[in-house]
């Protein structure tokens, strides 16, 4: 179920058939951890064109909405983040989840550092070309987290693959409208 693809280097290399977990599974599937719309349904926000999330050492992405494809494709070092298939990488929700990271070696990038995934912040939800800001909240974390607009609705997905980036509260994140 679980194997590592070769060619990449560790730990970036671990990938998992998550059919055949699932079908090895006694208990129920987790619940789902995003609300979604219907598919035609209006999206609330504001047009965005593209989003760059300004990771450290010169790893900043940039996700760019393309109408056609319906898609934020991904970029990393000024060019397209291309599959092992030879496909851009791509999804149709970004969610930008806001937090502090602890631990790590602070002599080396902190690496090893972990993000804080419960109390709450600020999460932006990149849909349909369109951006909500909002917040999470997971005060548990055997529980999924909750999203939340500036009016306290739910955010809601469009069904469909979803990227969630976790840049530290410090990071800067830019949004070209």
């Amino acid at each position: 179920m679980m194997f590592r693809d070769l060619s990449r280097q560790a730990p970036h290399n671990l990938y998992a058939h998550v059919d055949q977990m699932y079908s090895r599974c006694r208990d129920p599937a987790p619940p789902s951890v995003f609300a979604y719309r219907i598919a035609r349904a209006p999206v609330v926000g504001f047009p965005a064109a593209s989003v760059r999330v300004g990771f450290l050492s010169g790893f900043a992405v940039t996700w760019t909405w393309d109408p056609s494809a319906r898609a934020w494709k991904r970029f990393i070092f000024n060019a397209p983040e291309i599959a092992a298939s030879g496909a851009q990488l791509a999804a149709t929700n970004v969610v930008v989840l806001f937090t502090q990271y602890v631990g790590g070696d602070p002599n080396n990038g902190n690496e090893g550092a972990e993000a804080t995934l419960t109390g709450q912040g600020v999460a932006w939800l990149f849909t349909a070309g369109r951006v909500v800001k909002g917040t999470w909240t997971r005060p548990d974390k055997s529980k999924p987290a909750q999203f939340f607009d500036a009016s306290h609705r739910t955010m809601r997905l469009t069904p469909g693959q979803t990227w969630v980036e976790l840049p530290d509260v410090s990071y800067s994140v830019t949004v070209t409208p």
